[in-house]
């Protein structure tokens, strides 16, 4: 009998603690290659290009090759997670793992790759309704990046 209260009071208390803890099952989950190639821009159009022009430049000079011939792409594996936190609200994970130089992102013998990644991103989204009939397209400026061994973007 003993036994039974204590199975009851288990199953009561695990019931309770499903109720209370809100459940964060991912409603939509990809993983997917990308990659990015950085190269010297003739025309800057922005900040971020002007930062980009100047370590191409500078990696160029070291290599003895012009500026307009140097990049380097980022090869990395991206994981996407939507997961729904109210009925009207959810929540976005961008994670960027295994990323990987190639190209010229040596300046004097050494390594400046680190150096190389954003601290923030733009993020472009395309929202769809639950029938995918409709889409619309959300843009989110300067999602900073906290770093780890990989890359988190903040939710």
């Amino acid at each position: 009998m003993q036994k039974k209260a204590v199975f009851v009071s288990m199953f009561i208390l695990l019931i309770a603690f499903k109720i209370c803890i809100p459940q964060t099952t991912p409603i939509y989950e990809n993983t997917s290659k990308g990659s990015q190639t950085v190269k010297f821009i003739p025309s800057v159009k922005s900040e971020s290009d002007n930062i980009s022009n100047y370590f191409i430049t500078k990696v160029a000079e070291d290599v003895s090759k012009p500026a307009q011939s140097a990049s380097y792409t980022l090869f990395f594996n991206e994981y996407i997670k939507v997961t729904q936190s109210s009925p009207y609200e959810y929540d976005l994970s961008v994670e960027i793992k295994n990323y990987a130089p190639v190209g010229d992102y040596k300046y004097r013998g050494i390594n400046i790759y680190d150096a190389l990644i954003p601290s923030k991103v733009n993020l472009n989204i395309n929202i769809s309704g639950r029938t995918g009939n409709e889409s619309k397209p959300v843009s989110i400026r300067q999602v900073s990046l906290t770093r780890n061994k990989n890359f988190v973007s903040d939710k």
